[in-house]
């Protein structure tokens, strides 16, 4: 009986090395968001990891959910509506962020999303809330690079600072 008890604790032990080792050592994800102000949109583009995405999604919904190497339209749902969960950006107390399509896909191990929203008034000042993986990861940090013209600000938030502003004036 003890025998078994210790080859079942060594048998545990590697499983959970093994999947430590595939674990990467940062949690972070990184959004641009580039606004055309001729046109009125905002380009968004958010790079996340893959298997921090799969995580997040299969606990937002109580099921596995594994993210594979293509997505289908149902992923692309999941994922959009995690987006609009924990993505926000204000202007003038309203919120733009709404988008219509979402375009992602998977390279190696991150998954690139990128959607536009439309906009109809000047964006002088953006309250954004991002809030990406950390209702799952502790150390989670969210980088939030926004370019208007030749201006470029960059904003870093966590599980701590879910909500800031940034102006362009």
């Amino acid at each position: 009986m003890i025998r078994i008890i210790k080859y079942g604790t060594i048998f545990w032990i590697c499983c959970i090395a093994t999947s430590m080792a595939r674990a990467h050592p940062i949690h972070v994800s990184v959004m641009n968001i580039v606004i055309d102000t001729e046109n009125k949109q905002a380009a968004i583009s958010i790079k996340i990891y893959r298997d921090d995405l799969s995580i997040a999604l299969s606990h937002a919904h109580n099921t596995p959910i594994a993210i594979v190497d293509t997505l289908n339209d149902q992923y692309i749902q999941l994922i959009a509506n995690y987006l609009k969960k924990h993505v926000k950006i204000e202007s003038n107390g309203e919120n733009i962020f709404k988008f219509d399509t979402i375009h992602s896909e998977i390279e190696h191990d991150i998954c690139w999303i990128e959607l536009t929203i439309n906009y109809q008034h000047e964006l002088q000042q953006l309250r954004i809330t991002n809030s990406l993986l950390t209702d799952i990861y502790y150390d989670q940090s969210n980088l939030v690079i926004v370019s208007k013209g030749d201006a470029e600000k960059g904003l870093m938030f966590n599980y701590s600072i879910i909500k800031q502003s940034i102006s362009f004036q």
